[in-house]
């Protein structure tokens, strides 16, 4: 069996609070986020992970949740779908579902 270690990406929130650009977190990667989504075989599980003590810390709040982690599968057949994951955001609690 091999396995091999998840590549990652980040991206900051615009004033809308979406993610428009992801770049790869290390300088080895060799596929932007795209290819990798578009190229895993089979159902995948990913995870978005918020920072939302910067966030909130940037506002002078403290914030109880430092992040939130949002795991989520995505099936073989929806890789062609849109996926848009908001997540509702308060100093003390929040909400997530998959959009539209």
């Amino acid at each position: 069996t091999s396995t091999s270690t998840p590549q990652t990406f980040a991206g900051t929130t615009n004033p809308d609070g979406r993610v428009t650009s992801w770049t790869p977190t290390t300088p080895f990667a060799t596929a932007g986020l795209a290819d990798v989504f578009l190229g895993a075989e089979g159902d995948q599980t990913w995870s978005l992970r918020f920072d939302t003590e910067a966030y909130f810390r940037e506002r002078g709040i403290v914030a109880f949740f430092p992040e939130v982690v949002v795991c989520f599968r995505v099936g073989a057949a929806q890789k062609h779908e849109h996926f848009h994951v908001p997540v509702l955001l308060g100093p003390f609690g929040y909400t997530t579902y998959r959009g539209s």
